[in-house]
């Protein structure tokens, strides 16, 4: 009886998004969005932001210091909320790759992944983090 609608919590809060995912909003960050839909069925936090060309692989190193893996989809969005990159000619797609771990979130493990869009934009990366229950 109205429990879903009791314990469903939605906001679109950067820096709450950052600290469910355990990650930093970078100072040059720009179109930061994020997105945590937390309800009985578990939780979804998203946070996407562009970044400098230059400055995504120091940023992603805090996080993994293993090389990424290619990615061919970039659902990585709970919302759809991080800003859509720009259509490219056939065979010059930007680069995409992802990484996944494990964070614990309110004493419960959670999957969380990134996904990398180098030249989302000329000159900008995207940077989208996800966390999603196990």
């Amino acid at each position: 009886m109205g429990c879903d609608i009791a314990a469903k919590f939605d906001t679109d809060n950067p820096e709450k998004a950052a600290g469910v995912l355990k990650v930093t909003i970078p100072d040059s960050a720009r179109k930061v969005v994020s997105y945590t839909d937390s309800s009985a069925k578990g939780n979804c936090t998203d946070l996407s932001f562009l970044l400098p060309t230059s400055e995504w692989k120091p940023y992603v190193a805090q996080y993994y210091r293993d090389q990424l893996e290619e990615a061919f989809a970039d659902e990585y969005a709970c919302n759809e909320s991080r800003p859509p990159c720009d259509t490219r000619p056939s065979g010059n797609l930007p680069q995409r790759v992802d990484a996944e771990d494990v964070v614990l979130v309110n004493d419960s493990s959670q999957y969380r992944a990134l996904l990398v869009v180098s030249e989302c934009f000329p000159g900008q990366t995207l940077i989208s983090w996800k966390t999603s229950a196990i």
